[in-house]
Formats: C-alpha cells, sequence, structure tokens
C-alpha cells in the first residue's frame, strides 16, 4: 500500500506542473497554443521512433519527425488539410527514395503515413477545437483527465474483472465505471462553472461516451508499447511515463470532440 501512496505522490507532483502549463497554453491560443503542440508532436514522436529502434525496425528518421510536425504548422499557416497532407506524402516519398534502400521498403513508406496521422492530424485537431472556443477546447481534456484519474483510483481500489489483460494488465472494468461515472459528474460540473452550449442528452452522451474512446486511445498506445515490450515510451515525466503515455488518450478524445460537436450538437 506504501507503494501505491508514494507512485500517487509522484504522480500528482508531475501533474502539479503539466497541467496548468497546458491550461495556460490552451487559454492563450494562438502561436503559444501552437509551439506547445509542436513541442509535444516532436517529443512524441522521437519517443516513438524509440519504439521502432527497440524492435529493430528500420525507418528514415526524417521521415518520422518531419512530417506530424508540418500538419500544425501549415494548417495555422491557412494552407487546406489536403495540400498540407499532399506536402508531407511527397517529403516521404521523396526522403525514401533519395536514400535509394531497398531493404524494408515498404515499412520505410507505411510506417510515416500513420505517423503522419497518428501524430500529425490527430493532435491538430486541437487547434481547430479552440477555435470553436476556450471551454470547447479545456472541455475535452479536463474531462478526460478526471476520467483517466477516477478509471485510476477506483481500479486500484477494486479492480478485478480485466478489460484487455494482454495490452494492458492493470485496466479493469471496475476502473471503467468508475471513469465512466467520475466523466459524467464532470461535465455536468463543467457546464455549471462555465459558459457551454451542450446540454442535457447530449451532454449525458458526451460524459458516458469519453471514458471508452479514452480507453480506446489507452490501450492502442499499450499495443504499440506490449509489441516491443515496454511498459512506458520513456520516463521524461515521472509516475506518468513519456509524453506519449501523457497524451494518448487525448489523440483520441479530441477529435472524437470535435466530429461529435461538428455532426451531433451543431
Amino acid at each position: 500500500m506504501a507503494g501505491f501512496w508514494n507512485s500517487l505522490l509522484v504522480r500528482l507532483r508531475t501533474a502539479g506542473y503539466l497541467v496548468p502549463a497546458t491550461i495556460i497554453l490552451v487559454i492563450l491560443g494562438n502561436y503559444f497554443l501552437l509551439a506547445g503542440l509542436l513541442i509535444i508532436i516532436f517529443l512524441a514522436s522521437r519517443e516513438f521512433l524509440m519504439l521502432l529502434e527497440r524492435k529493430g525496425t528500420e525507418v528514415f528518421n526524417l521521415t518520422i519527425i518531419v512530417p506530424p510536425l508540418l500538419v500544425p504548422l501549415f494548417t495555422y499557416g491557412g494552407i487546406p488539410l489536403p495540400l498540407v497532407f499532399g506536402i508531407s506524402i511527397l517529403f516521404i516519398f521523396v526522403a525514401v527514395i533519395i536514400r535509394s534502400e531497398l531493404d524494408h521498403f515498404l515499412e520505410r513508406i507505411t510506417i510515416p503515413f500513420f505517423v503522419l496521422f497518428y501524430l500529425g492530424l490527430l493532435p491538430t485537431t486541437l487547434l481547430a477545437v479552440r477555435q470553436l472556443g476556450l471551454y470547447h477546447a479545456l472541455f475535452p481534456i479536463l474531462i478526460t483527465w478526471v476520467s483517466d484519474t477516477g478509471a485510476y483510483l477506483v481500479g486500484v481500489a477494486i479492480g478485478m474483472h480485466k478489460v484487455a489483460s494482454t495490452l494492458s494488465p492493470k485496466k479493469t472494468w471496475e476502473g471503467v465505471a468508475g471513469g465512466v461515472l467520475s466523466s459524467v459528474g464532470a461535465v455536468f460540473l463543467f457546464t455549471a462553472i462555465f459558459p457551454f452550449d451542450i446540454y442535457g442528452g447530449k451532454l449525458l452522451a458526451l460524459g458516458i461516451t469519453i471514458p471508452f474512446v479514452s480507453l480506446i486511445g489507452d490501450l492502442f498506445e499499450s499495443g504499440l508499447k506490449r509489441e516491443v515490450g515496454l511498459k512506458d515510451t520513456s520516463d521524461i515525466l515521472p509516475g506518468h511515463g513519456g509524453f506519449l503515455d501523457r497524451i494518448d488518450s487525448l489523440l483520441f478524445v479530441i477529435p472524437y470532440f470535435y466530429l461529435y460537436y461538428q455532426y451531433i450538437v451543431r
């Protein structure tokens, strides 16, 4: 039990500077948010590259690092998303062809395409959500954090039934239930404090579904780590692992919230 409290204390200390920093960047928006997003994407891409290196997968490093950075950078500059993808894909093709290495040629092409989507497009949706309004950008981030915290605490306390033991042995259905209850309570508390334009059943549906979307993002990233035999992508964030570990749920929740708002709320 002492180990749990020590672990929790480390997690809280790290969250003590991560949470305020994230909220400040979202509030400031504009170039500040873009700069923060670029830093996070760069660090997450480096961690993904380390996963590939550990597995022995041969890729051209720049095709993993550069294309994801082009998406938010060019999108913020007003370049249409299809053109941004076209430029990024062209960069990948040219870089791989210039290397002129036939070994693992398919991997050198397809893996950067995946990273372009996973660490380029998905996090860039935060810029689109921020354009909806400050509270719209804060909502999915805060609710995900509350949900994940509730799931963690309940899972540690009473978790018994595994969700996907091969991917994440500590994830339990009891924890999922704790996450859902925490999320539902948080969405209604959020709307009671801040002006928001999602109400009633649509708000409740968000509170129920966000924990499941968060879980999918978490398990997906866990699958990437388990394939190379790692628990965390790095130890840069004490108690939380790496940046990819910290944003895995948000990579799915933020795009989900954006699509939900655009096609169900509006």
